[in-house]
C-alpha cells in the first residue's frame, strides 16, 4: 500500500502514471562465442568466463533474461548512458530482486554498478556481464583497454 497525504485513493501517483507508457524491452540471448572474444582481447580472464557461462545458463534454467538493456533512447534521452538490469545470483541490499543496475558512459568509458565488487580498479561480474551485451548488440562502442 502507497503511503499518501492525498484523501483520494482514486489518485494515482506520477510514477503509476509513468508505468502506462511502459514498453517491453528486447530480450537478447548472449552467445557465448562473443564472451570468448572478450577473453581473445584480454578483458576478462577463463575463470571469469566460466563465471558468466555459469550464470548464463541458470538464468536460461529458471527463463529470466540475464541482461537487459533499458533503451531511453525512444524518450529522446541523450545515447551517451547505456543502463541494464543485470542478473546477480543471490539477493543482497544492493539487488532486492536479484538484479542490480549497471550504467556505461559510452563517452567517459566508464562502468559503474551498485554491487560492493565494483570498483575504480576492478570490475565486477555484473559489469562484465553488460560488457558481454555490448559486445555482441552494439560492437563499435567497445574499446580495448582503460576501464572499457
Amino acid at each position: 500500500m502507497m503511503k499518501s497525504n492525498l484523501q483520494n485513493p482514486a489518485i494515482e501517483c506520477c510514477h503509476i502514471k509513468a508505468a502506462t507508457n511502459a514498453t517491453s524491452a528486447e530480450i537478447v540471448e548472449l552467445r557465448e562465442e562473443r564472451l570468448s572474444h572478450l577473453m581473445s582481447v584480454k578483458l576478462i580472464s577463463e575463470k571469469t568466463k566460466q563465471r558468466c557461462l555459469k550464470m548464463s545458463l541458470a538464468c536460461r534454467q529458471s527463463m529470466i533474461p540475464l541482461v537487459v538493456h533499458a533503451n531511453f533512447d525512444a524518450k529522446l534521452y541523450k545515447d551517451r548512458m547505456m543502463y541494464f538490469s543485470v542478473f546477480s545470483e543471490s539477493e543482497h541490499y544492493f539487488s532486492k530482486f536479484r538484479r542490480v543496475r549497471v550504467t556505461f558512459d559510452s563517452e567517459d568509458g566508464v562502468w559503474s554498478c551498485k554491487c560492493p565488487k565494483s570498483g575504480e580498479r576492478s570490475m565486477c561480474d555484473h559489469e562484465i556481464l553488460a560488457k558481454w551485451y555490448i559486445a555482441q548488440t552494439d560492437p563499435s562502442k567497445m574499446v580495448v583497454g582503460g576501464r572499457r
